[in-house]
């Protein structure tokens, strides 16, 4: 058996705070592989957003250095080596990790959203495979892969109609449609390849987690206008590169129906405070003088 869980992703990662949730569910020790900038590296992270719950979890944080990540290769592949060296130096402590890859993405994870896909016709009143979707459109974050390659295998086995569009918000587009192959070869599917499923639009932008003033406008517009929380990391990030696209091709969108998967992030927006703040109009917060 397993007496601890070692996971890794970026300081804000919603993947490293629901691990460690679900670690203390169990009563298994949570350890956190976090990456962060170089100058941070030897400075206590805080507990803005997301580190606060990782904390109170109880949370081993094990802070990696950008420049460390770079080395090993700066993707995906990089990421889950640390993760390994990690769980190795636990191991020689005598302790028994269980290892979640990077967003916990494996072909096993990616059942989770082949289901949500199994969900969302079911709302819709889709019964039968194949028919024409009211939805012209879907569009989706793409942070380690794990979503993306479950909403294309889940779209493609059910037929769906929709044109699909995943956002990319760092690496690039085809390092992610390699992983979607690999995924689907992992569960034995072997009609197509991910570039016939899915469009994946290039929203890295400054880097994982960098937000900007016009990416932080359109958080805190979409919450004045709809009530509804984005987040700069991954949900807010793929609406602001998804809108960017739709403006440079306005005729093909124009009229069409679109759905927005939003995918969480929500805790992700207290690291942006001062950012947030200077969005806020002057008068918003009033003193009540009563009579």
């Amino acid at each position: 058996g397993h007496d601890c869980v070692v996971t890794i992703g970026g300081v804000q990662s919603n993947h490293c705070r629901a691990t460690a949730a679900a670690a203390r569910l169990v009563g298994m020790e949570p350890h956190l592989v976090l990456l962060v900038r170089d100058k941070l590296l030897d400075t206590d992270p805080g507990m803005e957003g997301n580190l606060l719950v990782d904390r109170l979890l109880g949370a081993k944080l094990h802070l990696c250095a950008a420049k460390d990540y770079q080395r090993y290769g700066g993707n995906m592949h990089a990421m889950n080596h640390i993760n390994e060296v990690v769980a190795s130096e636990l191991r020689a402590q005598g302790r028994r990790p269980y290892v979640v890859p990077v967003g916990g993405t494996t072909p096993m994870a990616a059942w989770g959203y082949i289901d949500a896909v199994s969900e969302l016709r079911e709302q819709l009143g889709m019964d039968e495979l194949g028919g024409v979707c009211p939805f012209d459109h879907i569009v989706f974050p793409v942070g380690s892969g794990g979503t993306a390659s479950g909403i294309a295998l889940g779209c493609q086995l059910s037929r769906m109609s929709a044109t699909l569009h995943g956002v990319n918000v760092h690496h690039t587009p085809d390092h992610f449609y390699e992983l979607i192959n690999t995924e689907a070869a992992a569960l034995g599917h072997f009609d197509g390849c991910a570039r016939d499923w899915l469009q994946i639009h290039h929203g890295a932008g400054a880097g994982y987690g960098v937000s900007t003033p016009a990416l932080m406008r359109v958080c805190a517009d979409t919450a004045h206008e709809s009530g509804v929380l984005l987040d700069h990391v991954y949900s807010g990030k793929c609406l602001y590169h998804f809108c960017e696209h739709v403006r440079r091709d306005p005729d093909s969108y124009r009229g069409a129906h679109i759905l927005f998967w939003h995918t969480g992030g929500t805790l992700a927006l207290y690291s942006e405070q001062e950012q947030l703040l200077q969005l806020m109009p002057e008068d918003q917060v009033q003193r009540l003088e009563l009579p």
